[in-house]
């Protein structure tokens, strides 16, 4: 703190001094001139620091300043100025900016330059007290640069570059003055011109940690998922996962198993699934129950593994029971047998007791893949499995997948495997 207080105070000594050797007959035709001198910007600032000088001449040499894209120098006076002249110099800035963003006369260029300087000016935006005209200044300033920003986010097809970039601008203007501001970016986010557009201006909401607006963005991000749909932009699905919205999550849930949708926002899905814990199981189930051979039945897999790790033994059963019979399994070499495998070694291993009379009640079970995950674990984990699985010896369920020489059936393969074990 005393080494940033001695910056400042010799920022203040050198501005000072240049005041003072500036002379004190200077007109508006002599602070235009000094954009073409030598340290143009350091007298510029000078005398825009020096609350002696007529107030107009003050914002005029700030005018050229802001042609000359000097924020920084700007922007240090007014870091510097006392409370009073603070005030007086960012009302008369405001008052510069919404001129800047509703004269024809300035180009797109120096509208972006203005807006770098408004982004810069809302920390401030206590100081824009008052009325400008009938219009409460802070709410001149803020709608101002919004309805220029968003309108060029809506109807332009490129962006335009500045100091600061759009979502920058409107962040700052949410943040300032978030009643003024929220109005106006809601409005947008109903009817944005794409997807792109849509984020990068529901991303400014982000900073603000208040509930309601929480709530809000949740609803247009849902809608904006069901006016695409099936084409849920990856992006906006990262945006619902990050809004953790309970509906977002379960919406998110249920493409993981719509193949139409994109790989990407299916994956985000099963990721959804683990914030909602416990809720997610129905919707894990139902997962295990789609074909999704696009995909190689690989969302499946990752569901079984993501229910148990949700609902762990309480949830094995169901899960095992809502594997489909008519589905499609890996049917070429040794596959099928090595997913089913991976599962009980990684999955089923480490709680083998508390599974066990599960498994044991899966033997003879009408389903006959959850009878195939029963035997596989079955015979990978307990020693006498010979016995368990006594009554599949006589089951002619074909297997695919399972033997690498071909077809098997599961009566054949346990037969084989107690055979080995005893």
């Amino acid at each position: 703190m005393i080494q940033a207080f001695g910056q400042r105070t010799m920022v203040a000594v050198l501005l000072l001094g240049i005041s003072m050797s500036l002379g004190c007959q200077v007109g508006m035709e002599d602070l235009s001139k000094w954009e073409r001198v030598t340290n143009g910007k350091g007298r510029l600032a000078a005398y825009l620091a020096d609350n002696e000088r007529p107030l107009n001449l003050r914002v005029h040499a700030a005018g050229v300043l802001l042609r000359m894209r000097a924020l920084t120098e700007i922007m240090g006076v007014i870091n510097e100025a006392h409370v009073q002249d603070r005030t007086r110099l960012v009302q008369s800035l405001g008052h510069m900016i919404t001129e800047y963003l509703t004269k024809d006369k300035y180009n797109e260029e120096q509208k972006m330059v203005a807006l770098g300087l408004a982004y810069y000016l809302f920390e401030y935006a206590n100081d824009l007290s008052g009325q400008n005209y009938d219009t409460p200044r802070d709410k001149k300033l803020v709608e101002t640069v919004l309805d220029w920003s968003l309108e060029r986010l809506k109807l332009y097809k490129t962006t335009p570059k500045g100091p600061r970039t759009l979502q920058q601008v409107i962040t700052g203007a949410v943040m300032a003055r978030p009643k003024i501001a929220l109005p106006l970016v809601y409005n947008f986010l109903r009817s944005p011109p794409d997807v792109e557009r849509f984020l990068i201006v529901n991303q400014t909401l982000n900073s603000l940690r208040d509930p309601k607006v929480h709530s809000m963005q949740a609803l247009y991000l849902l809608e904006q998922a069901k006016k695409n749909y099936p084409k849920v932009d990856p992006n906006l699905g990262l945006a619902m996962l990050e809004n953790r919205n309970e509906t977002l999550l379960r919406f998110l849930l249920d493409t993981a198993r719509d193949y139409r949708v994109p790989i990407e926002t299916r994956e985000l899905g099963l990721k959804s699934a683990r914030m909602m814990k416990k809720k997610a199981l129905p919707g894990l189930y139902r997962i295990l129950r789609t074909e999704d051979p696009k995909q190689d039945n690989i969302p499946r897999l990752n569901a079984l593994d993501l229910v148990w790790d949700i609902g762990g033994a309480e949830s094995l059963s169901a899960a095992l029971q809502s594997l489909p019979p008519t589905g499609t399994y890996w049917p070429k070499g040794v596959e099928f047998r090595a997913q089913v495998f991976e599962f009980c070694d990684n999955k089923l291993k480490p709680a083998k007791d508390s599974v066990r009379p599960i498994l044991e009640s899966l033997v003879d079970d009408p389903n006959w893949v959850t009878r195939v995950y029963a035997m596989e674990c079955i015979l990978k984990l307990y020693d006498d499995s010979t016995v368990l699985l006594e009554p599949l010896l006589t089951d002619d369920q074909v297997l695919l997948g399972w033997d690498e020489h071909g077809e098997t059936t599961i009566g054949e393969y346990v037969k084989a495997a107690t055979e080995k074990t005893n």
